[in-house]
């Protein structure tokens, strides 16, 4: 099963500002990431993945960063791969929540 991920991302001037989401099942920090649909490629799938997922919106880099490997448990267990792409975001008004738990407003985004 192909599988595209997701990395969105902000610029900021001390860096980049990145986001995960978590599992519904688990609780774990993870990237948006799913099916690629047939006549889909990799962006487009990735795209949709953050949209649907994370509620964010962007501009896709064409360019893999890399993939990943994982173990998908369901009836039996399945190591599944995923491409990621990154994915700057149009998101200048969204609030996100920093590693220490606190609001960490997206300023200086795009």
């Amino acid at each position: 099963m192909r599988q595209a991920a997701a990395l969105p991302f902000v610029p900021l001037e001390t860096g980049l500002q990145v986001l995960l989401i978590t599992s519904r099942k688990s609780g774990r920090w993870i990237l948006p990431k799913g099916s690629v649909k047939r006549g889909e490629g990799l962006p487009e799938a990735a795209a949709r993945e953050a949209q649907e997922e994370a509620g964010v919106v962007g501009e896709i880099q064409p360019q893999p960063i890399g993939e990943f490997t994982y173990l998908k448990k369901m009836h039996r267990a399945i190591v599944s791969a995923a491409t990621s792409l990154s994915i700057r975001c149009s998101c200048a008004n969204n609030t996100w929540i920093g590693p220490s738990g606190t609001n960490e407003n997206s300023a200086g985004s795009p």
